[in-house]
């Protein structure tokens, strides 16, 4: 699969499962995805995914929406940025939460222990992230 994610696609009001893992997407991840409210797995690695800027983990604000997510898989691209707080927003049943092998900086967020009662996978390996791990991951 070649170019970019539709917008479109979280208008599937059915949609679990998005499983486009390594192949050659290109872009941003839309924001539109909180729209996938039944979504459970979203999974994006290995492709192009991103501009290894500021703004590229945008679409994890709109997926605090989906509220049966489980797994979140998007290692292995091209997203930059500092690791939003707001990554902690993300559904309470998220099991993983893979984002490694991408270009994120900044520091773990203390929330992540606090609000992902359900975490059982923290992928953040081969990034550039800084800082301590935070005493609520333990």
């Amino acid at each position: 699969l070649t170019g970019p994610v539709p917008a479109t696609l979280p208008n599937i009001s059915t949609l679990q499962i998005l499983e486009f893992e390594y192949n050659n997407l290109i872009g941003s991840i839309p924001l539109s995805f909180g729209k996938a409210r039944k979504l459970q797995y979203f999974g994006l690695a290995g492709n192009s995914l991103g501009s290894n800027s500021f703004g590229d983990l945008e679409f994890l604000s709109d997926l605090s929406n989906c509220t049966h997510l489980q797994t979140l898989s998007v290692g292995e691209n091209r997203l930059g940025g500092d690791l939003p707080t707001y990554v902690a927003n993300l559904s309470r049943n998220l099991i993983s939460l893979g984002l490694s092998r991408n270009f994120i900086s900044g520091s773990i967020p203390h929330e992540i222990g606090n609000h992902l009662i359900s975490l059982q996978i923290l992928a953040l390996q081969h990034n550039q992230l800084t800082g301590t791990l935070p005493t609520s991951l333990g």
